[in-house]
């Protein structure tokens, strides 16, 4: 769910950024990835663009309503927070800032997911909805340190996802039994 739901934004707001720069990226500028591996190692050598990576995930507080009482069972709700950050060579600080300002904007403009409004919105998620976090200078370089970089062009958000109960989900992973194979691998 969560993949799926992160995937669908960074598809939608790589085609936004498409439509709205000029000239137009041959490529898209979001991909989903962490910043660094876990060896410090830049993920994504040589790459320059927006990186939206997961900081955080929770499970949404509300007052507790019994659901035997009420009879139904209540939706999952997740609290996500994702940080996209801008990843360009110092020189290009200011396009940088430039590409953030365009996340919000998209942000700002299309706060709420829903299947009622994107048919292409993946099952089983009733809605997801975009806040932006304020960090302060503390909470911010904190937040650096524990990712082992320096601070970069960024923005973060707290995402509410709201998961149908009734939905039965299939788990589908790509290759990731192979990769685990790969990586469990004895070394020689």
């Amino acid at each position: 769910m969560i993949q799926e739901s992160l995937e669908f934004v960074v598809t939608n707001l790589n085609e936004y950024l498409m439509g709205i720069l000029i000239p137009k990226p041959t490529t898209d500028l979001l991909v989903f990835s962490v910043v660094l591996d876990q060896k410090g190692e830049w993920l994504a050598k040589g790459y320059h663009g927006l990186i939206l990576s997961v900081q955080n995930i929770q499970q949404e507080k509300k007052v507790e309503i019994s659901s035997k009482r009420l009879n139904q069972i209540l939706p999952l709700e997740l609290n996500i927070y994702p940080m996209i950050s801008s990843h360009f060579p110092s020189k290009l600080t200011g396009e940088s800032y430039g590409l953030i300002g365009l996340v919000i904007r998209f942000f700002y403009e299309n706060p709420v997911f829903s299947p009622e409004v994107y048919p292409d919105f993946p099952p089983g998620i009733r809605q997801m909805s975009w806040e932006m976090l304020n960090l302060d200078f503390k909470e911010l370089s904190h937040l650096w340190n524990s990712i082992g970089a320096k601070y970069m062009p960024s923005v973060i958000y707290k995402v509410r996802l709201q998961i149908d109960p009734q939905y039965k989900m299939e788990c589908k992973l790509p290759g990731i039994l192979e990769k685990f194979a790969e990586i469990n691998q004895p070394s020689t």
